[in-house]
């Protein structure tokens, strides 16, 4: 049995992760750092955006596709362009997103998905936190944070969740935290 492919999906930090100079290289940005982990090898990135950070997102990309790292000149960068009117407008944020889970097309039995959840507004990152914790993003949580003490521009990485098939299929009750249940959001 080969081992399942690993997919990185996040968003692209309009602030953390932005950067044109050659001075980007010597602070912590989220989404770079991240695939800099030693410990972890991505086959696929899956970087959200909005329209006006597309220069930022092609950037990201670019940096991720140049790391030294031969391992992560293997990943590959797929942009996702997404309008928002307002990133900080829960119902609106949390429909795209879940409108994303529908056209994606994950493959759970070939893949896991590790979603970056240090990038963005907080309101995107509670719906990426709910749509994961819901399984409609069928995978587990990621978090990227700078090094304590060390002004390294690699960072840190954990994981805020369960492992991977811990947790239940949403269409069972007891399954969705109680959160999405009181909300009723669509799931």
């Amino acid at each position: 049995m080969s081992q399942k492919e690993k997919i990185l999906i996040g968003i692209v930090g309009s602030h953390l992760d932005s950067g044109f100079s050659k001075n980007r290289w010597n602070r912590w940005r989220p989404t770079v750092s991240l695939l800099q982990q030693e410990d972890l090898i991505f086959s696929r990135c899956e970087l959200i955006h909005s329209p006006e950070h597309l220069a930022i997102a092609g950037c990201v990309a670019a940096d991720i596709r140049g790391l030294e790292s031969t391992k992560a000149n293997r990943t590959k960068v797929h942009l996702h362009s997404q309008p928002l009117k307002d990133a900080w407008d829960l119902e609106e944020v949390y429909g795209s997103l879940y409108d994303f889970t529908k056209l994606y097309g994950f493959e759970p039995d070939n893949e896991d998905y590790y979603i970056h959840i240090t990038t963005g507004s907080h309101i995107q990152q509670i719906a990426l936190f709910l749509l994961t914790e819901s399984r409609h993003f069928p995978g587990r949580l990621i978090q990227s944070s700078p090094q304590e003490g060390r002004k390294s521009p690699i960072g840190t990485h954990r994981h805020p969740s369960a492992p991977i098939g811990t947790h239940r299929h949403p269409s069972h009750h007891r399954s969705r935290p109680l959160a999405i249940r009181q909300a009723r959001l669509p799931l």
